[in-house]
């Protein structure tokens, strides 16, 4: 489904039918309708598509650092440029269609816990501070999902008013406190 979403990308999710779709493909709308019988099936399926894209880029098994969590950030933002609308439009499809909000959050909860699983491994490596009771950590990854799922939102806001690398200063200067010493000197190394 690249075409619907190139259409949902320029068009917006509301403003795009599945005979518009049809139409794009080149195809009859009875045949789209014979795969999707609707808006929220492409929707399920362009879902699942962006949820195994993130299986294989997201978290390896052995992160190598902080490059890995600067890595993690360019490839977050040029997937999110190739799934804008879903971004730009999310609460609008997550109240619309129920299944993909269920599976939305779901995908949440998973990168969450391997959010957090990264950042044991970098307590476990002496690049961020152990976590103290009340510490905040989760809030910190609610926090890191916030500017990253609603960067879309606000890049469309404003358009010309953020700064290219905007979500990436943000993000870091979100986990910069949280670095030990020895975390700020591999910050540093990465020329952020």
């Amino acid at each position: 489904m690249v075409p619907a979403s190139g259409l949902f990308n320029d068009e917006g999710v509301s403003q795009v039918s599945v005979r518009r779709i049809a139409q794009e493909l080149g195809i009859s709308h009875g045949n789209v309708d014979y795969h999707y019988k609707n808006k929220g099936q492409i929707l399920w399926a362009i879902h699942d598509r962006m949820r195994r894209e993130m299986e294989h880029a997201v978290f390896p098994s052995a992160p190598d650092g902080l490059a890995h969590f600067d890595r993690l950030i360019k490839w977050v933002q040029s997937f999110q440029r190739a799934y804008r609308f879903f971004y730009q439009d999310l609460v609008e499809i997550t109240r619309r269609f129920p299944l993909v909000a269920r599976r939305h959050r779901d995908t949440y909860e998973r990168r969450r816990d391997e959010q957090e699983n990264l950042f044991r491994n970098y307590i476990a490596r002496g690049l961020m501070r152990p976590e103290v009771v009340g510490s905040g950590y989760p809030a910190l990854y609610h926090t890191m999902w916030m500017v990253v799922t609603f960067s879309a939102s606000e890049r469309w806001i404003f358009p010309d008013g953020l700064p290219r690398h905007h979500v990436r200063s943000q993000l870091w200067n979100l986990l910069l406190p949280y670095l030990t010493d020895s975390g700020m000197k591999e910050y540093e190394g990465l020329g952020v």
